[in-house]
Protein backbone atom coordinates (compact mmCIF):
# COMPACT_ATOMS: atom_id res chain seq x y z
CA UNK A 1 0.00 0.00 0.00
CA UNK A 2 1.51 3.31 -1.12
CA UNK A 3 0.79 6.15 1.25
CA UNK A 4 1.68 9.75 1.92
CA UNK A 5 2.39 11.37 5.25
CA UNK A 6 0.65 14.74 5.19
CA UNK A 7 1.69 17.48 7.63
CA UNK A 8 0.13 20.96 7.61
CA UNK A 9 -1.55 20.33 4.26
CA UNK A 10 1.67 19.30 2.50
CA UNK A 11 3.11 15.93 1.62
CA UNK A 12 6.05 15.23 3.93
CA UNK A 13 6.93 11.75 2.67
CA UNK A 14 5.63 8.97 0.43
CA UNK A 15 6.28 5.27 0.09
CA UNK A 16 5.12 1.83 1.09
CA UNK A 17 3.36 1.77 4.43
CA UNK A 18 5.66 -0.92 5.84
CA UNK A 19 8.75 1.04 4.74
CA UNK A 20 7.56 4.31 6.29
CA UNK A 21 6.54 2.56 9.53
CA UNK A 22 8.98 -0.38 9.79
CA UNK A 23 8.43 -0.89 13.53
CA UNK A 24 4.65 -1.08 13.30
CA UNK A 25 2.71 -4.29 12.80
CA UNK A 26 -0.39 -4.00 10.64
CA UNK A 27 -3.28 -6.40 10.08
CA UNK A 28 -3.47 -8.03 6.63
CA UNK A 29 -6.11 -5.55 5.44
CA UNK A 30 -4.00 -2.56 6.56
CA UNK A 31 -4.40 -0.04 9.34
CA UNK A 32 -7.79 1.29 10.38
CA UNK A 33 -8.99 4.81 9.68
CA UNK A 34 -8.29 5.95 13.23
CA UNK A 35 -4.61 4.95 13.01
CA UNK A 36 -4.32 6.62 9.59
CA UNK A 37 -5.77 9.88 10.96
CA UNK A 38 -3.60 9.84 14.12
CA UNK A 39 -0.46 9.36 12.01
CA UNK A 40 -1.40 11.82 9.23
CA UNK A 41 -1.30 9.04 6.65
CA UNK A 42 -3.35 9.00 3.45
CA UNK A 43 -3.51 6.29 0.82
CA UNK A 44 -2.19 7.48 -2.55
CA UNK A 45 -4.92 7.03 -5.16
CA UNK A 46 -3.86 6.07 -8.68
CA UNK A 47 -7.30 6.34 -10.24
CA UNK A 48 -9.47 9.29 -11.15
CA UNK A 49 -12.68 9.53 -13.11
CA UNK A 50 -12.10 10.64 -16.70
CA UNK A 51 -13.58 10.37 -20.20
CA UNK A 52 -11.43 7.77 -21.96
CA UNK A 53 -12.60 9.02 -25.37
CA UNK A 54 -11.04 12.46 -24.88
CA UNK A 55 -8.78 12.18 -21.83
CA UNK A 56 -6.06 10.03 -20.30
CA UNK A 57 -4.34 9.62 -16.94
CA UNK A 58 -0.70 10.65 -16.55
CA UNK A 59 1.40 9.45 -13.64
CA UNK A 60 2.78 12.40 -11.68
CA UNK A 61 4.42 13.10 -8.34
CA UNK A 62 1.88 12.72 -5.53
CA UNK A 63 -0.21 15.81 -4.84
CA UNK A 64 -3.16 16.75 -2.65
CA UNK A 65 -6.51 17.58 -4.17
CA UNK A 66 -9.21 18.32 -1.64
CA UNK A 67 -8.63 15.75 1.06
CA UNK A 68 -7.21 13.08 -1.26
CA UNK A 69 -3.65 12.32 -2.37
CA UNK A 70 -3.30 11.33 -6.04
CA UNK A 71 -0.36 10.27 -8.17
CA UNK A 72 -2.22 10.69 -11.47
CA UNK A 73 -3.71 13.65 -13.27
CA UNK A 74 -6.36 13.84 -15.98
CA UNK A 75 -5.02 15.24 -19.25
CA UNK A 76 -6.94 16.00 -22.44
CA UNK A 77 -5.92 13.91 -25.44
CA UNK A 78 -4.45 15.77 -28.38
CA UNK A 79 -6.34 15.79 -31.66
CA UNK A 80 -3.73 13.35 -32.99
CA UNK A 81 -4.22 10.96 -30.04
CA UNK A 82 -8.01 11.08 -30.47
CA UNK A 83 -7.61 10.33 -34.19
CA UNK A 84 -5.27 7.40 -33.44
CA UNK A 85 -7.70 6.05 -30.86
CA UNK A 86 -10.60 6.40 -33.29
CA UNK A 87 -8.64 4.70 -36.07
CA UNK A 88 -7.71 1.85 -33.74
CA UNK A 89 -11.35 1.37 -32.69
CA UNK A 90 -12.50 1.34 -36.32
CA UNK A 91 -9.79 -1.22 -37.17
CA UNK A 92 -10.89 -3.39 -34.22
CA UNK A 93 -14.53 -3.24 -35.34
CA UNK A 94 -13.61 -4.02 -38.93
CA UNK A 95 -11.54 -7.04 -37.87
CA UNK A 96 -14.41 -8.29 -35.70
CA UNK A 97 -16.91 -7.99 -38.57
CA UNK A 98 -14.56 -9.78 -40.98
CA UNK A 99 -14.04 -12.57 -38.45
CA UNK A 100 -17.80 -13.05 -38.03
CA UNK A 101 -18.30 -12.93 -41.81
CA UNK A 102 -15.61 -15.59 -42.29
CA UNK A 103 -17.27 -17.81 -39.67
CA UNK A 104 -20.63 -17.50 -41.45
CA UNK A 105 -19.03 -18.29 -44.80
CA UNK A 106 -17.34 -21.37 -43.30
CA UNK A 107 -20.73 -22.65 -42.18
CA UNK A 108 -21.85 -22.73 -45.81
CA UNK A 109 -18.58 -23.69 -47.53
CA UNK A 110 -19.82 -27.21 -48.22
CA UNK A 111 -22.38 -25.73 -50.64
CA UNK A 112 -19.47 -24.63 -52.82
CA UNK A 113 -18.14 -28.18 -53.30
CA UNK A 114 -18.19 -29.46 -56.86
CA UNK A 115 -20.58 -32.33 -56.03
CA UNK A 116 -23.18 -30.08 -54.35
CA UNK A 117 -25.66 -27.88 -56.18
CA UNK A 118 -25.83 -24.47 -54.58
CA UNK A 119 -29.17 -22.68 -54.74
CA UNK A 120 -29.33 -19.16 -56.13
CA UNK A 121 -30.45 -17.98 -52.67
CA UNK A 122 -27.39 -19.55 -51.02
CA UNK A 123 -25.08 -18.06 -53.66
CA UNK A 124 -26.65 -14.64 -53.08
CA UNK A 125 -26.30 -15.04 -49.30
CA UNK A 126 -22.62 -15.97 -49.59
CA UNK A 127 -22.01 -13.05 -51.95
CA UNK A 128 -23.77 -10.68 -49.54
CA UNK A 129 -21.46 -11.94 -46.77
CA UNK A 130 -18.41 -11.30 -48.93
CA UNK A 131 -19.76 -7.80 -49.72
CA UNK A 132 -20.53 -6.95 -46.07
CA UNK A 133 -17.51 -4.60 -45.95
CA UNK A 134 -19.24 -2.47 -48.62
CA UNK A 135 -22.39 -2.07 -46.48
CA UNK A 136 -23.33 1.56 -45.79
CA UNK A 137 -23.12 0.98 -42.02
CA UNK A 138 -19.77 -0.89 -42.05
CA UNK A 139 -18.11 -1.29 -39.55
CA UNK A 140 -21.00 -0.25 -37.29
CA UNK A 141 -23.35 -3.01 -38.38
CA UNK A 142 -26.47 -3.74 -36.39
CA UNK A 143 -26.75 -7.36 -35.33
CA UNK A 144 -30.48 -7.23 -34.69
CA UNK A 145 -31.46 -10.81 -34.05
CA UNK A 146 -29.09 -12.08 -36.80
CA UNK A 147 -32.17 -13.44 -38.62
CA UNK A 148 -32.86 -10.31 -40.65
CA UNK A 149 -35.00 -8.50 -38.07
CA UNK A 150 -33.22 -5.20 -37.45
CA UNK A 151 -29.95 -6.66 -38.70
CA UNK A 152 -27.59 -5.29 -41.32
CA UNK A 153 -26.42 -8.86 -41.92
CA UNK A 154 -27.88 -10.96 -44.76
CA UNK A 155 -30.37 -13.66 -43.81
CA UNK A 156 -29.20 -17.22 -44.34
CA UNK A 157 -31.61 -19.12 -46.60
CA UNK A 158 -33.19 -22.35 -45.42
Amino acid sequence: MFVAIVNDGAIADTGKLKDLFPNTSFPANGPNDEWMTENNVKIIKSRKTYDSATQKLNVVAPYIEGDVVYDVEVVDLTAEEIAEKTDAEVARKEASIRKRRDELLKETDFYALSDVTMSDEMAAYRQALRDITDHANFPDLSNGDMEGNGSDWPTKPE
